[in-house]
C-alpha cells in the first residue's frame, strides 16, 4: 500500500467540495485508490492492489484472489462514496477467462456489500475515460492517456507507482468527485 499526503496537485473545473472518494479498478491486476479532495485540490491519495496467491493447476500456476485479504483490503471507513468500474468480459475472451473475470468482479462486489458499502456506484470505462481523457491526443493508448492525465492532476502518484490499476482507480475516483460535486450531469 502506498500513501501520499498533503500533495498539491490541482484539478481544474470543479466545485469547492471536500470529501474522500474511492475508485476501484477490478481485475487481478486492478487496484483501489482513495483520493482526498479539499479546497479545489487533490491533497492526498491512499492506494493498493488486491491480495493474490498462486495456485498450481496441473502444470500451470494461476493467480487467484486471497478472499480474506480482499475482505480486509476493501474497507474504506473515511470514504463518502465508492465508485467501481462497471466492466465485463470481452467477446474474444475464452469462456474460462470470462468466467474468471466475472468471478473476480463478484468477489469485489460481495466484499463491498459485506463491509457495508452496498450503495457503491458503478461507472463504465467509456464514461469515466471519456471525461478524464478530454483534450488528450486520441492516437495514444487509453493507459498512456490515463498516465498523462494523472501527471497533470497529481504527478506525485506517478512518482510512487506506475501500475495501470492504481492510475485507473485514481481517475475513477476523480471522475466520482466531478460527478458528486455536480460538474458532470451524465
Amino acid at each position: 500500500m502506498g500513501r501520499l499526503s498533503d500533495m498539491r496537485g490541482k484539478i481544474k473545473r470543479y466545485e469547492n467540495v471536500q470529501m474522500k472518494i474511492t475508485g476501484i479498478d477490478p481485475g487481478l491486476s486492478g487496484a483501489w485508490c482513495t483520493v482526498d479532495f479539499y479546497n479545489k485540490r487533490v491533497i492526498g491519495a491512499t492506494f493498493g492492489t488486491f491480495p493474490k496467491f498462486k495456485r498450481r493447476v496441473g502444470q500451470t500456476e494461476r493467480s487467484e484472489y486471497r478472499l480474506q485479504g480482499m475482505l480486509d483490503v476493501l474497507k474504506f471507513p473515511d470514504s463518502e462514496v465508492i465508485y467501481l468500474e462497471h466492466v465485463w468480459a470481452f467477446p474474444m475472451d475464452t469462456p474460462m477467462t470470462a468466467f474468471k473475470f466475472g468471478k473476480g468482479l463478484g468477489i469485489i462486489e460481495t466484499c463491498l456489500v459485506a463491509n457495508g458499502y452496498g450503495d457503491y456506484k458503478t461507472v463504465p470505462p467509456i464514461t469515466w475515460e471519456g471525461i478524464m481523457h478530454l483534450g488528450i491526443t486520441k492516437g495514444l493508448t487509453p493507459k498512456t492517456r490515463s498516465a498523462y492525465r494523472v501527471s497533470e492532476i497529481f504527478p506525485e502518484l506517478l512518482e510512487e507507482t506506475k501500475k495501470d490499476g492504481v492510475i485507473d482507480a485514481f481517475l475513477i475516483a476523480v471522475y466520482g468527485y466531478f460527478k458528486e460535486s455536480g460538474v458532470i450531469i451524465r
